[in-house]
């Protein structure tokens, strides 16, 4: 009797976890979490090949995911801030795993530092970049961002690899990178004199000898000074307007304008634009109207200035970068590194 009792109970087990779909040795949670951690570190480290190697089809982005994560060199001590930020937390109780399937999954929350607060927190009290910096930096935990993801994974072998689908996920966690990036730097920087404007053209050109002068008055009316320097393919212009609303107009107009461009295919190329209604940049290098274009706009307090060359010739870049350099600007090409 207790002998058919035994084999009872044997059958029975055995037909419960039949009829449940999942046999008890079937799951893996304990090498999910393994993996989760391990992915979760590459993460928050910002090393991506680390990242590729713990990822199913890793790979296949590796190339597109180096160039995003390297950015601008300008802004490499903003994102070493930010990374140096991050932390997460694995809800253990998530996770779900079947070998049989291949199929696993768990939630993880990354923290960091909430970088756009801290920029509108420096900007206006009119900080620079290195107050930006020093700020995400000496950050106490006030200012926070906090992403949540239900992380999948597939079993590669005897491997949990993280399947993420054209890296949308890695990518809303990494979103820090494209967003400081298309910041209004133009909030991060000074307003210059027209003879600071004129001190930069000359020295970028190496001589005064261009057709370059400092007007009062506006050529179009009289709401501003007005500098101009032009050297061949290279154009230099500065409106100091008596009236800040009068250079955010002028601005908008040249924002406006440029991207109608960009839609209509009149230019293709890269480019950063930033607009908040006060300052503004428009950064390109690429086609535009079939020539090849290199430079930026800024807007600042009621200064609004640019300088471009349409020309690819190496000298041509040089004064650009030399005149951005010159008046305490980014060079245009740093932010497509």
């Amino acid at each position: 009797m207790k002998k058919e009792k035994v084999i009872s109970s044997v059958l029975t087990a055995s037909i419960i976890l039949s009829c449940s779909g999942c046999s008890l040795f079937d799951g893996d949670n304990k090498n999910v979490l393994a993996a989760a951690k391990s992915y979760a570190d590459a993460v928050v480290s910002g090393e991506i090949s680390d990242v590729i190697e713990l990822m199913a089809d890793g790979e296949d982005f590796e190339d597109e995911l180096t160039d995003y994560v390297e950015g601008s060199e300008k802004l490499e001590d903003v994102y070493d801030a930010i990374l140096n930020s991050m932390s997460y937390e694995i809800d253990q109780k998530s996770v779900t795993s079947s070998k049989k399937n291949g199929e696993a999954s768990v939630d993880i929350t990354y923290t960091m530092v909430d970088y756009e607060a801290v920029y509108d927190d420096v900007t206006d009290d009119g900080g620079d970049f290195d107050d930006y910096v020093e700020a995400l930096e000496d950050n106490d935990g006030e200012d926070v961002i906090e992403i949540t993801q239900t992380v999948s994974f597939v079993l590669d072998g005897s491997k949990w690899l993280v399947k993420d689908k054209k890296c949308k996920k890695l990518y809303e966690v990494y979103e820090f990178y494209s967003a400081v990036n298309e910041y209004g730097w133009s909030g991060m920087i000074k307003a210059v004199t027209l003879d600071e404007f004129e001190a930069a053209c000359i020295k970028a050109f190496g001589s005064e000898e261009h057709d370059g002068y400092i007007s009062s008055g506006d050529p179009y009316g009289d709401s501003c000074d007005y500098g101009y320097y032009n050297g061949g393919h290279v154009y230099m212009v500065m409106y100091a307007y008596k009236d800040p609303a009068d250079a955010v107009n002028a601005f908008e107009l040249m924002y406006l304008g440029f991207q109608s461009d960009v839609r209509d295919g009149y230019y293709d190329g890269d480019s950063v634009v930033a607009f908040d209604e006060t300052d503004g940049m428009i950064v390109f290098e690429g086609i535009w109207y079939n020539e090849y274009a290199y430079g930026a706009y800024y807007l600042k307090d009621n200064i609004m200035l640019y300088c471009f060359a349409f020309s690819d010739k190496a000298s041509d870049i040089d004064i650009v970068d030399t005149f951005f350099r010159e008046i305490g600007y980014p060079e245009p090409k740093d932010y497509f590194k």
